[in-house]
């Protein structure tokens, strides 16, 4: 039964020490991201700029339960494996409930997709008359080797085409995948 434990322990205690890591891994590229923000990402939705905030605290989160997970199974602490246990069971019981947040919002699709071509038609729309939104464009059309949001014709300014149309392999429109 000595064994068993023992083994117990390790175990908890490598898989704990793997979820610090990834919970710094976390923290660290939440952190890069935020401090190498570039004129490009203006284009970006504010919805989605919150993804570099949400991996810090994340990440946070993550490393100080593991670190409750790994101290209490090195220690055998049994304030440590019952704080340990209760927040797990706090986050179970909140991806449940963002689990069923979600479930319900899935229903709007629909308006998060129209909300999301406004944006790209207002960028679109800008091209040529700012330089963020037309870098912005550019690195859309050469990523997803497209021309314009609803075909070429949308993109023709003063009879050419800008240049991230021109690509070898190329689909006629950005909207569609």
């Amino acid at each position: 039964m000595a064994c068993a434990t023992a083994v117990v322990r390790i175990l908890m205690f490598i898989l704990n020490l793997v979820c610090a890591i990834a919970g710094l891994g976390l923290l660290v590229v939440g952190v890069l991201y935020k401090l190498n923000l570039n004129e490009a990402t203006a284009e970006i939705p504010d919805s989605l700029e919150l993804a570099p905030t949400l991996l810090i605290i994340v990440g946070c989160i993550v490393f100080v339960i593991a670190f409750f997970g790994c101290c209490g199974a090195v220690r055998e602490s049994t304030c440590m494996l019952t704080t340990y246990a209760v927040i797990l069971l706090v986050i179970f019981v909140l991806q449940v409930a963002v689990a069923v947040y979600a479930f319900l919002q899935i229903r709007d699709v629909d308006g998060l997709k129209e909300q999301f071509r406004k944006g790209l038609n207002t960028t679109f729309s800008r091209y040529n008359q700012d330089p963020v939104a037309t870098e912005t464009v550019d690195i859309i059309q050469r990523s997803y080797q497209c021309c314009g949001l609803d075909g070429p014709s949308s993109m023709k300014v003063n009879g050419t085409f800008p240049l991230s149309c021109c690509l070898e392999e190329i689909k006629t429109e950005c909207s569609k995948p």
